[in-house]
């Protein structure tokens, strides 16, 4: 044992005998004592885990030294992005992480089924975005492993290779390249999957701790704290904080877009789209239109690039068309209701300038743009025609 954990045993030892000569206690509490301590401190304490060594036979120093030829890093940077990538992607990755089996002595469907009733109990859902995290992690893994197996051989035998070979090698680097963007992407979806169910499931928690006969106030504030914690958290706004929570109690509600969103094919960015979008539709229609976008067996189901192709300002187009085409209400009524919320918007900006932002009805918008843009014109041309005729200087 370690000397200062054998110090900290013999003084709980010490002060359980001292309690027993003094009459505050007994043999069975003395025991007890020594059976905490050695609980506490074992004997043999585990080795500390120390991260993967990057594999022998690519040396570090290699990939550092090409980088510097081609004038695109300095050896210490890339050493240490080495080691970070040893870190991070271990040559060996571990088994995908599943819920833990509760003891023998608590029943498991306890938990379970108060987190049913809640709405929480996905526990496959969990272990799916996990295990696709690992899959992402494991294909940047062997990505980064390969980039550096071809600097090593490019190296060893660029003085004995043409200008092709040299080409290809090249070549099929720029391709890992584009190859770990890919999947970069696809691993930031997974974890925008993840942590869009955490924000859910926060608030989920946070009611089903509140008490049912709490008045509405205690509610209102439960979660106000909640948002708050979150935003400490992601270290963003608190309207950001409770935006980001009501897209996400959205896309959860959704499960074809929180299944494409764990899957990866779909970012973050299409995810918000379809939340935005079905906020207002009530829940058949939000159904109906995510099937229309996501399920290729829908009766209709949409055509051309699949959404995850899409850049999101063109899905967003394709998603609004359909809603303002299928919503339950009329185009009259709701113009009306959103005619309520018109506002204008201040932000400052960099050097002295701001941005003045309108929402305010179409036709009203739409007079505004034209009229200001015929008296833009119009001040421009006078400018022209005042130039033209003033004096040249010689």
């Amino acid at each position: 044992m370690p000397e200062p954990h054998r110090n900290v045993a013999n003084t709980i030892i010490a002060v359980s005998a001292s309690l027993d000569d003094a009459g505050m206690g007994n043999g069975a509490g003395k025991t007890g004592g020594e059976s905490c301590a050695a609980a506490l401190f074992p004997a043999e304490l585990p080795a500390p885990v120390r991260p993967s060594a990057a594999p022998a036979s690519i040396p570090g120093r290699i990939v550092s030294a090409s980088l510097d030829d081609a004038g695109m890093g300095n050896g210490a940077g890339k050493t240490g992005g080495e080691s970070c990538a040893a870190a991070l992607f271990p040559a060996e990755l571990p088994a995908p992480v599943r819920p833990s089996v509760a003891p023998a002595s608590i029943p498991g469907r306890i938990v379970g089924a108060s987190l049913d009733d809640v709405g929480m109990g996905n526990g496959a859902g969990t272990a799916t975005a996990m295990e696709g995290i690992q899959a992402s992690t494991a294909r940047l893994n062997a990505l980064f492993l390969e980039d550096a197996a071809l600097e090593n051989t490019g190296l060893k035998t660029g003085a004995n290779t043409g200008v092709g070979d040299v080409v290809d090698v090249l070549q099929r680097r720029y391709e890992i390249r584009l190859e770990r963007m890919a999947v970069t992407k696809q691993l930031e979806a997974r974890l925008a999957a993840v942590k869009a169910q955490d924000a859910a499931e926060a608030i989920d928690l946070q009611h089903a701790m509140t008490p049912p006969e709490a008045p509405t106030h205690e509610r209102t504030y439960a979660e106000m704290s909640a948002v708050e914690e979150i935003a400490g958290i992601l270290t963003i706004s608190s309207p950001a904080a409770n935006a980001l929570i009501t897209q996400a109690r959205q896309i959860c509600s959704l499960p074809p877009a929180l299944a494409a969103l764990t899957a990866g094919t779909i970012t973050w960015q299409h995810a918000k789209i379809l939340a935005d979008e079905t906020d207002t539709l009530g829940p058949a229609g939000a159904t109906a239109l995510v099937a229309h976008f996501l399920d290729p067996d829908a009766p209709h189901p949409a055509r051309g690039a699949a959404p995850g192709d899409l850049v999101p300002s063109r899905f967003r187009a394709k998603v609004r068309t359909w809603r303002e085409r299928h919503h339950p209400d009329t185009l009259e009524k709701r113009h009306i209701k959103c005619a309520a919320d018109r506002r204008m918007e201040y932000s400052p900006d960099r050097d002295g300038m701001a941005w003045l932002s309108l929402y305010l009805p179409g036709d009203t918008a739409n007079a505004i743009w034209n009229r200001t843009t015929a008296l833009a014109r119009g001040l421009h041309s006078t400018w022209l025609m005042t130039s033209s005729q003033s004096p040249q200087m010689p």
